[in-house]
């Protein structure tokens, strides 16, 4: 453990660890949006790559402070080569223990990062490229029609099942975004915002109030499963096995929205209840 090389692999998985850890705390907010988590992926993505290119001297210089005060030698070694009888050039070329150590550890370590991102968050990307032109106000209210039309004829194809079913209308939607850009107030910046504007006067943009609330559904990360599923089994224990889908599913429910559930009024609903299960016949 106090090998110069072990110090370096803390050290370059201490940075890497650490950017994905700080951008994966502000994915789990629950009020995250789509633009914000596409915002945040891109500039983990970019600081991955700057990374590569510079990460390792800085990663060296400060593994190099660490190894000064634990008395360790700053100086990456060599790995020992099997020799093989196939090989009788004894003065054969020695590669340099560090670039050895670059190609075949740091570099492999930073393309798989940047792999895994590129790949798992490549569905969300493109649910970006769809409905991107929603969600950011501010290139909503700039866009000519051009470009409003191509977007909004993206969007028809991307929520249509087949020809003849389409949740939303090119047209239609297009008509309505046009006259979104102009009545929509300044200071709404946010999707959640516009689709509560849409809410107050509702029935008069239909379309847009259907893409944005499927884009205000979308999961930007499975954060709320994995709390579902802390849930269960605290609701769910070997004492209540025998409990039914139905009631663990309604428990759960209740203990997952607890804030919405405290404001509700269970005086109505028990009298409901009970005359729902009332044996009484009431004549008249």
């Amino acid at each position: 453990m106090q090998s110069f090389e072990f110090i370096m692999s803390m050290v370059i998985w201490y940075d890497i660890l650490f950017a994905v850890n700080t951008v994966s705390k502000t994915l789990q907010s629950k009020d995250m949006q789509l633009d914000v988590a596409l915002s945040q992926l891109d500039g983990l993505i970019d600081f991955m790559q700057k990374y590569r290119n510079t990460g390792f001297v800085s990663a060296k210089a400060t593994a190099t402070e660490i190894a000064s005060d634990m008395d360790t030698e700053p100086v990456i070694k060599a790995t020992r080569r099997v020799k093989r009888k196939c090989d009788e050039n004894e003065n054969e070329y020695t590669p340099d223990p560090k670039q050895v150590y670059i190609t075949d550890y740091f570099n492999v370590i930073v393309d798989q990062a940047l792999t895994a991102l590129h790949t798992r968050f490549k569905q969300m990307q493109e649910f970006g490229n769809v409905f991107g032109f929603i969600f950011d106000l501010t290139k909503l209210r700039e866009m000519d029609e051009t470009d409003l039309q191509r977007h909004c004829t993206r969007l028809r194809d991307a929520l249509s099942t087949s020809e003849s079913q389409e949740d939303i209308n090119a047209a239609d939607i297009f008509q309505e975004l046009r006259i979104l850009q102009e009545i929509i107030p300044k200071g709404t910046t946010k999707a959640i915002q516009t689709l509560r504007y849409l809410k107050g006067i509702e029935g008069t943009f239909p379309n847009c109030e259907i893409a944005l609330r499927i884009l205000l559904t979308f999961p930007v990360t499975v954060a709320s499963g994995e709390r579902s599923f802390s849930k269960l089994k605290l609701i769910k224990n070997y004492l209540r096995t025998s409990m039914s889908q139905e009631r663990l599913c309604g428990l759960a429910l209740l203990s997952i929205e607890k804030e919405i559930a405290s404001k509700l009024d269970y005086k109505d609903f028990i009298s409901e209840f009970a005359a729902m299960k009332a044996r009484k016949v009431t004549l008249t």
